[in-house]
Order: structure tokens, then sequence, then C-alpha cells
């Protein structure tokens, strides 16, 4: 530490502690005691500095571990991976953990007190429910794929799905008896398999392993693939994949990336959606519905003094899952500077966190895992003694109620149509897709709008019916594909009415057709010709010269005839004795 990066300030009243802007890294205080009988407290404060954020502890005690600390952390909250270990066919091996993230940094997983795997967190913010996957090796290293990707795919604006068929080391050759390292891929129009074949000795991670899919030429450098896993490369309006690597080389969305899967956007959903339900279809579609079972919080008291009151107290529910029970009088409670939980419907596994509470707010741990489930927080530090108390009670699906509002807005991002309701069409594509049979029924018509802030609901205002009528006037970006016999389909974008664009594609398709049939006639006119000018050079008639033939024909019948009757004669006359 240099004399510069820190200064120090002194009154009567207070020790200011400022940091050079330069320096990232928090300030931290830790193991405040004094000397005396443990009962001394300092009081902390953040200053007003760019990015700064409010102490973990504001009142340091000397004789409580869990508030003789305090970081000025630059973040608002400290955030938590779980992290668990899978086998190769993808099924958990039952251990498991967390990791608190405080800063960016270097985050390293302990298993019976070694560390078994490192990473790098940098600055960003982590998602909740965002999930990556590192796979290692056979000796238990870290062996991520490395794929790097040079040219310009075929369709634009498109996601190139990749899934392992068959798994194996790349560039290594498997095992007598287990097949080569193979890829199955797709498109929105397009699909295939490949293989990644290895050598011995193996010449990655020097030469890579090259493949092409679609004009994209895949270099695939180093790692361990086991079968079932994915990854996906996104294109540009150009064609061009847009993710790259930390040296700027065109890439793919790799499972060590963070990204959503089905399952972890199943379980994020269901964590922060009261009263609704996400599921997975045998065909690997998300579903979403109404929960047939789901408890909420109800009937909330305060003690009514000290802070304990509605307006300076937030209740908010992180993980609606860990709700599965009923509880009466649910109460968390300050005593002596302490809190506590009473009335603990959960057999005593529901715990505090951090560990005795803080009088900012805290969060409760329902089912163990050692995550907030529940978050109570205040406005103002309680000051006293009080209480919180709540009901856990139980709904079902006869309780929700839908009411639509404007599915275009940032906020809804189309989610009524991913519920499957207030759509226009039914069916997953085009071999099943047909009209809504509700469009039929007037009593259905939304011709209002709800609006998505004020859920104010405009009755008869017709906005609905004007803007649908108003789609075929809007211009929107589409893509448009040319199929050539021999190569493959190759896309571009345009900007275009739906109008303009079903008249330019059937415009586009009369021409080609006319195209087509003005060659077909060409041909048969030049065959007539090249035939007649053919027979004209030749002199001979087709007709006289069959006649002839057939003539020769006969001939050769009647001679053929003569020779077997003379042949059985002489026969006769040779066995006569």
């Amino acid at each position: 530490m240099m004399e510069t990066d820190y200064q120090f300030i002194r009154n009567g009243k207070s020790v200011s502690i400022i940091k050079a802007a330069t320096l990232e890294d928090p300030i931290e205080i830790t193991n405040f005691s004094d000397s005396g009988g443990n009962d001394a407290k300092l009081a902390v404060s953040t200053g007003t500095g760019a990015g700064a954020n409010d102490p973990e502890n504001d009142l340091l005690e000397s004789g409580n571990v869990y508030r003789n600390f305090s970081t000025s952390s630059l973040y608002s909250d400290e955030a938590v991976i779980k992290w668990e270990r899978l086998d190769k066919n993808g099924d958990s091996t039952g251990n498991y953990g967390l990791l608190t993230i405080e800063d960016a940094g270097s985050v390293a997983v302990i298993e019976n007190g070694s560390q078994t795997l490192s990473f790098d967190i940098s600055k960003g913010t982590l998602v909740a429910g965002n999930t990556l996957t590192v796979n290692t090796d056979t000796t238990g290293v870290a062996d991520p794929m490395d794929l790097r990707i040079y040219r310009q795919a075929n369709s634009i604006n498109d996601i190139y799905h990749f899934e392992v068929v068959s798994g194996g080391k790349i560039g290594y050759e498997p095992a007598t008896g287990v097949e080569n390292l193979t890829i199955s891929w797709h498109s929105s129009v397009s699909s295939g398999t490949f293989e990644l074949l290895g050598h011995t000795p193996p010449r990655t991670p020097d030469s890579p392993v090259e493949v092409e899919v679609d004009g994209m030429i895949l270099n695939f450098y180093d790692g361990t693939l086991f079968k079932g896993d994915a990854f996906t490369i996104t294109t540009d309006e150009s064609g061009i994949p847009t993710s790259k690597t930390a040296a700027g080389n065109s890439t793919g969305e790799l499972m060590s990336d963070w990204h959503w899967t089905l399952d972890s956007f199943k379980d994020q959903f269901n964590r922060q959606a009261g009263g609704m339900k996400a599921s997975i279809t045998a065909l690997d579609q998300l579903k979403i519905q109404s929960s047939d079972k789901y408890y909420d919080i109800e009937n909330i008291e305060y003690s009514g003094s000290n802070g304990f009151s509605t307006e300076n107290t937030t209740i908010t529910v992180l993980d609606w899952t860990a709700l599965n029970f009923k509880a009466l009088d649910f109460q968390f409670v300050r005593s002596s500077g302490n809190w506590g939980i009473l009335n603990d419907s959960t057999g005593g596994v529901a715990r505090i966190i951090p560990a005795g509470g803080d009088d900012d707010g805290f969060k409760v741990d329902l089912n163990g895992d050692g995550l907030g489930d529940i978050e109570i927080q205040f406005a103002k530090k309680v000051t006293g003694d009080g209480y919180v108390a709540f009901d856990l009670l139980k709904h079902d699906a006869d309780d929700i109620r839908y009411a639509f509002g404007d599915d275009s807005s940032a906020g809804s991002a189309g989610m009524a149509a991913v519920f499957g309701m207030n759509t226009f069409f039914k069916g997953t594509g085009s071999l099943d897709m047909e009209i809504n049979e509700k469009l039929a029924d007037t009593k259905y018509i939304a011709s209002g709008k709800i609006n998505s802030e004020t859920g104010q609901i405009t009755q008869g205002d017709n906005q609905n019916a004007l803007s649908m009528a108003d789609i075929q006037h809007q211009t929107f970006t589409m893509k448009q594909w040319e199929f050539t016999r021999g190569t493959g389909a190759q896309s571009s974008i345009i900007d275009s009415t739906l109008d303009d664009y079903y008249n330019t594609m059937i415009g586009t398709l009369g021409v080609k057709a006319r195209s087509i049939k003005t060659s077909r006639e060409f041909a048969d006119i030049m065959v007539n010709q090249l035939t007649e000018q053919r027979d004209a050079l030749s002199a001979v008639s087709l007709d006289e010269e069959m006649i002839k033939l057939m003539k020769y024909q006969h001939a050769f019948a009647a001679a053929s005839k003569l020779l077997t009757v003379s042949d059985e004669m002489l026969n006769t006359l040779v066995s006569v004795r």
C-alpha cells in the first residue's frame, strides 16, 4: 500500500478514510475488538463516492461476531453462486455448495478442504438463473471447449444449435469400439451431422480439427465433450457470429459461458413467479400455467413501535418454491439487540441471514439451502424490541385471474403469447397451424388495451383493433432467402411492409415461373428443329427403313426354319442302319 493510496482526516467527532480513485478494492474493517469488556461500539458509514453503497454493518460491536466487521462494498448486494458436481451422464453426484461473490476476482470451489476448481469473475452483473458448465478430462482437470469460427454463415440473424451425439476428447482417437466424437446441428432452414476425427499422437491444440458448417469454418482446438452437451452460434445481419473470444476471434455461445437453459429458466421462473408454475414437456417445450398449489404471505402484523410498522417495512419473496408449507403467526422478533424466530413451522430449519439478523434488514432461509427465500427490509433502522409476523396460506389455480396489457412494452416482452394467451393462431408449426376458434366468439374480442403501468382498462376505444388493422402498413425487418440448386441457401435482410413483401414474393414467383415455362418452350422448339434438320440431312425415311428391317427379319426366320428341318433330316439318315 502506497501512502498516497489513502488519506486520513480526523476531527473531534469522526475519522474519515479516503482512498484514491484508482483503487478498485473496497475498504474492509475486520475483527473489531477492545481490550476491556467487549462492549465497545463503532458507527461506520459509506461516503458519497460514485458507486458506493451502505456498508454491511453500520454499527460494529466488539462482543458480537456477527457485527464486528464491515465492508464499504461497491455493490449493493453480494452475489451467491451455487455449484454442483455432475457425472458424465449429467446426473448429480451429491456434491454441491455455495460461493459468495463480493467483488471481481478469482473464485475457488473447495471440496473436503481442498481446491478442486477455480475461475475468474470479471466486472459486470451476475443474473439469477444463469448457469455455466465446465467439463473435466479423465484426470479431473478443467477442459472447456476452445472453438474459433471463420467465414460467414449462409443464414443471417439465425441461431445454429449444436448437440453432441457421442462424446470424447477433441483431437484424440477414441478407444477401440467407441464411436468418433459426433455432433449434430440445425438452423432455421438446414441441418447436418459431422465427426471430429482424432489422431495418434493428437495434433490439438496446436493444430485444430476443422469442419465446414453452412458456409462457416469451425476450428476445434481443445476440450472434452459428453453426450448431450450443447452449444449455439448466433449470427448477425451479415452472417458473422456475434460472440467473441477475449482475443477478438469469433466463437459460439459455449457451455462454459453464462447462459440460460430450459431447466435454469424454469427453476428461476418458479422462484420468482408466485401463483404460476413452469415445467418442461416431453417434447422439450416450456409450459407455463397457473399453479394448482401455492402459498402466499397474508395477515401481516407489526408490533407498531421502534420502526416496526407498515410504512417502514418491506417484505419481499425471493424464492416462491421455498414457500411450500402452512404457517400461522410466523414471527421474526428483535429482543435485546438480537433477532430470532417464533412459531417456526419449518421445524427449526429456518435461519436468519446473516446469523443474528441486522437492524437494517435481513433474509430468511426457509429450506436450509443457505440462500435467502424471504427478505425483510426496513427503510429506517429499527431501534428497539419488536416483531414482524405473518401467515403462509395455501391457494390454488382458481385464485388466479388474468388481464391483458400492452404486450409490446419492454416489460412484458411478449409473455402473453408465450403463455398461449391472446394469440390469433394455434399450433407449433406450418403443419398444424390454424386460426384460434376463439376469434369467432365476439365475447373474447379485446378491442381495448390495459395501461401497462397503471393497470387501467380502457373499454371500447378499439386500440387493439386499430393496431391490428395497421399491421399491414407497418415496416418490418424481414429475412429473405435465395435457393440455388447445388449450392447452400443464402439469406439477406430487407425492410418492407407485409403487403410489399407478399407482393414482391408473388411477383418474384410469377417471373420465375414464366422464365421456367419460356425455357421449356424454347427447349421443345430446339429439339423439334434439330430433329427435322437431322432427318433432312440424312435423306432416309425411317418408316421405309423399318419396313425393310421387318422384311429382313422374316427372311431370316424362314432361312432359320429351313436349316432346322435340314438338320433334323440329316440326323434321321445318319441314325438309319
